[in-house]
């Protein structure tokens, strides 16, 4: 390089002029250390700022969630039993219970939580009755409903294993006796809801109530 001062040529690494002795100015070689530091030190804090601000981003998500989990309402199990203002203040159950009994299987495992025929026949009458295409949907006073299948039934001469007419025909026991061998009972089809009577032996629902 050449000294500012005299013009003569000097060695790169010079401090002073060998022929002048004027002094050798590095200003560039101090601005570029001065810009990479400022460089570097900018890189650190955009660094810095970076994992503070995600990590605030991940606090407010887990806030969110929790948030959001402890709103989310758990899906209520349906209601066991149902109100349907009746006058005696009889409370059914609002599903029957699985498969089919004989008259002595379903008195001697539910006891006085089956039925009368007075209980029935109340349902009967007090209630709106709705035919939805495979059973009633029964809505009392209050606008409480529930649903009574039409669950079919076992072959009445023998449980072969099949089940018959279900979706257009059910029958329910009530725990009311009638005559020797005879239970009355309650019949539902398409076309009518009504008592009936039926020999004890024959399989058929079990709708409770209440005790």
């Amino acid at each position: 390089m050449k000294c500012s001062n005299c013009g003569k040529e000097i060695a790169n690494d010079s401090h002073f002029c060998e022929y002048c002795g004027n002094p050798i100015k590095k200003t560039h070689k101090n601005i570029m250390w001065i810009a990479l530091a400022v460089i570097f030190f900018s890189l650190i804090i955009i660094v810095v700022l970076s994992g503070a601000l995600f990590g605030e981003k991940v606090s407010q998500c887990d806030d969110v969630a929790e948030v959001l989990v402890e709103e989310t309402p758990e899906e209520s199990a349906p209601a066991a039993v149902v109100d349907l203002a009746l006058p005696s203040g009889t409370i059914w159950y609002t599903f029957n219970e699985t498969g089919f009994y004989t008259y002595e299987e379903a008195v001697s495992q539910f006891g006085t939580r089956l039925p009368t025929i007075e209980q029935w026949k109340e349902l009967l009458e007090e209630c709106q009755w709705l035919w939805t295409g495979s059973g009633y949907k029964v809505t009392g006073n209050n606008g409480n409903t529930m649903t009574l299948p039409a669950a079919g039934h076992p072959h009445p001469s023998g449980d072969d294993g099949n089940v018959y007419e279900v979706g257009s025909r059910g029958h329910y026991w009530s725990s009311t006796p009638h005559a020797s061998g005879v239970v009355c009972g309650f019949l539902l089809n398409s076309d009518d809801v009504c008592t009936t009577i039926g020999k004890s032996s024959v399989k058929s629902s079990v709708r409770l109530v209440q005790d």
